[in-house]
């Protein structure tokens, strides 16, 4: 999403779709929204892009933004602490367990909002190099966990021929970078350029 020119206008409109919703099933909720979400990214940045474009001042809607490890928004939402989550699909597997909560939109296709973060004088240049390596993640089952075993399994690897290493925040996750715990780090593209013009 960060390279497509129409993301911007992609989330506006899925804000408005939201505002709309949340006008239509006004007996459902009070006038303040919780939305639970998992991280910084554009693609979970409905709650700011409505409040820049006026549509929740428009619709009467005050939104909260709790934010939750990733793992932990089906939880928030069951106990009744968020009335709306901004989540990975994988989470959407929990319905078969038995959680209620339903997808009622998609924010974003492909996972192009990630990146892989390594050190300057890291070996690894390409995905080819990644086997064997160990990737920082958020947590187990996560959508991070996930890339990581799905780039492995692409590659002809198998599911561990890279380590997903759940570590849980993004803090967690450079600090063992830094140390040289892991040997890369998967965070979202916003962050991975923040850090390269770090240096």
């Amino acid at each position: 999403m960060a390279g497509d020119p129409r993301g911007a206008a992609g989330m506006k409109a899925l804000a408005a779709a939201l505002a709309a919703f949340l006008v239509a099933t006004s007996g459902a909720f009070a006038d303040t929204i919780r939305v639970a979400r998992s991280g910084i990214d554009i693609a979970f940045a409905v709650p700011e892009i409505g409040r820049a474009a006026g549509i929740w001042e428009k619709h009467g809607l005050e939104v909260q933004v709790l934010e939750v490890p990733g793992t932990r928004i089906e939880q928030v939402l069951v106990a009744g602490d968020a009335d709306v989550g901004l989540g990975a699909g994988v989470a959407l597997g929990l319905r078969a367990k038995g959680v209620s909560n339903i997808g009622v939109a998609v924010v974003a296709d492909r996972p192009y909002n990630f990146a892989l973060i390594v050190m300057p004088a890291s070996p690894i240049r390409t995905v080819h190099d990644l086997k064997d390596k160990s990737v920082g993640v958020t947590t187990a089952n996560s959508l991070t966990d996930w890339l990581v075993r799905e780039t492995s399994w692409q590659q002809g690897w198998g599911t561990n021929g890279i380590t997903a290493t759940a570590l849980g925040d993004e803090n967690a996750r450079l600090a063992a970078l830094k140390s040289g715990h892991i040997d890369a780090n998967l965070s979202s593209l916003m962050q991975a350029f923040t850090l390269e013009g770090r240096g």
